[in-house]
């Protein structure tokens, strides 16, 4: 009954591709039934013995952490996981959740899976969401050696005899360790994104360029769109880091000086980026390694841009990406917009805070309906009218696509954009345009030149960018 309940919510709240599909759910004369599709192939157990290199080991065990994650995040821990629950294939799939186990609730009885359960489930105690932290490490210290843990665990000091992977004894130490003293399922994610990138072949950085135009509307005599980007490329302990913010802001037409709203938001953030690499000789440095975080940076751009109103009716939206070697994450308020094109695929990052968007969502017109709208120069939230906002006001990455951050991968576009160019250029050009494009620099200016031959009626920019391979010598 209790695998009954577990595996109907986590399936029912969590849609991924790398859990099973639950189709049905029912109770009949006191039996209760799941239809789920079935995940069959070769298993992780199968696949450890034959020993894999240290760039696929590291691959496999993150796409583990990913589900693990997207389970954690509905309230969940997975107690009690093999390699045998773990189906290889593009994508893999965990196909087990049999002893899955509510974070913060009591598990009642001792739980061992020789080789990969935490030394803390062999008795009874409270699900904290770190036993199967350590099944992780355990799953990647035997991808990494080709055989289990040993009954007792691993000593420390064993760690560098048995790993010959720089960095992954100093990770394994950190997650095979008593559970006060274990890293949580975030900080296991961040720290295999960087192992995996510093050893790496090649490493992703980005190649960025922008465009913009006033338009041709002959009532609108100034830009109020303004872009930025930056890029940054850190050499240190931790190895070479690359990392990118690029940044559309469109001053809100019709208002008092709404270039005067896009200029402060974009240089907020601009140079609240810088400070997160070079603080002020009084501020706090951790020594830890710097990351951007685009929600934040536009929070603090907030009260910048109700201040530079004076009193006057201005606001702007904005739309902040990051991308530290290769994971993007994003800051979003407004009808700006983020997109990414993938292997001939275009996929809408962000989601519009427009009245037209809204009505779409509720019903009251068609998709087709909101292609020139009367309204779509409506939005529902912008900076400038409050200083401080509300907690949920900026959206991340996960409003939209459904996670926190997304791993970039070679040759992928990103496109940031002002609406002069979507209300212009619809999807499916904008897909043809990417698709064409000689380079990154090409595809902004053909946008831009789409937009102005569709009339441009709106100020239109437009940031591209183009992940590329980096040596790493």
């Amino acid at each position: 009954m209790a695998y009954w309940i577990a595996v109907k919510i986590i399936l029912t709240a969590i849609q991924y591709a790398m859990l099973p599909h639950c189709y049905l759910t029912w109770e009949a004369e006191g039996d209760r039934y799941l239809v789920i599709d079935p995940v069959q192939g070769e298993t992780l157990e199968q696949a450890l013995p034959e020993g894999q290199p240290f760039a696929e080991s590291l691959s496999l065990v993150l796409q583990v952490v990913q589900v693990v994650r997207r389970i954690h995040q509905a309230g969940w821990a997975l107690l009690g996981l093999s390699p045998a629950d773990i189906t290889l294939g593009k994508p893999l799939r965990v196909g087990q959740l049999r002893h899955a186990g509510r974070i913060g609730e009591p598990h009642t009885q001792g739980l061992h899976v020789v080789g990969y359960s935490a030394p803390e489930l062999a008795s009874a105690g409270t699900v904290t969401g770190k036993e199967d932290v350590y099944t992780l490490g355990a799953l990647l210290y035997h991808a990494l050696t080709g055989h289990r843990l040993s009954e007792g665990g691993e000593d420390t000091l064993d760690l560098s005899s048995a790993i010959r992977l720089p960095g992954g004894p100093q990770l394994l130490a950190d997650v095979l360790t008593p559970a006060d003293e274990r890293m949580d399922i975030d900080t296991l994610y961040r720290r295999l994104l960087t192992l995996k990138s510093q050893h790496a072949n090649a490493a992703l950085s980005l190649e960025v360029t922008s465009a913009t135009s006033v338009g041709l509307n002959p009532t609108r005599l100034v830009n109020e769109d303004t872009c930025a980007y930056a890029q940054w490329s850190l050499s240190g302990a931790d190895g070479t880091r690359d990392i990118a913010l690029l940044c559309v802001a469109d001053g809100m037409g019709g208002m008092a000086a709404g270039e005067v709203a896009s200029q402060t938001a974009v240089n907020v953030v601009m140079r609240g980026a810088a400070s997160v690499f070079w603080p002020a000789p009084s501020g706090a440095d951790t020594g830890a390694a710097p990351r951007l975080d685009p929600v934040g940076l536009i929070r603090e751009a907030a009260p910048a841009v109700h201040a530079a109103g004076q009193g006057r009716d201005l606001g702007t939206t904005i739309t902040a990406v990051a991308v530290h070697d290769g994971l993007l994450t994003l800051g979003h308020v407004g009808d700006t917009r983020a997109y990414l094109f993938r292997a001939g695929v275009l996929t809408r990052l962000t989601a519009d805070h427009s009245l037209v968007a809204a009505m779409v969502a509720s019903g009251v017109i068609t998709p087709e309906e909101a292609d020139g709208h009367p309204d779509s120069n409506k939005v529902l939230r912008s900076l400038g009218s409050q200083r401080v906002l509300p907690d949920t006001y900026v959206d991340d990455l996960q409003a939209a696509y459904g996670q926190t951050s997304l791993l970039l991968a070679e040759n992928d576009w990103l496109l940031l954009c002002s609406d002069g160019v979507w209300g212009s250029v619809d999807d499916r050009e904008i897909l043809a345009v990417l698709t064409d494009a000689a380079d990154h620099h090409a595809a902004a200016r053909t946008l831009i030149d789409r937009a102005l031959a569709a009339g441009a009626p709106d100020n239109a920019t437009a940031i591209v960018a183009r992940s590329v391979l980096r040596s790493t010598l």
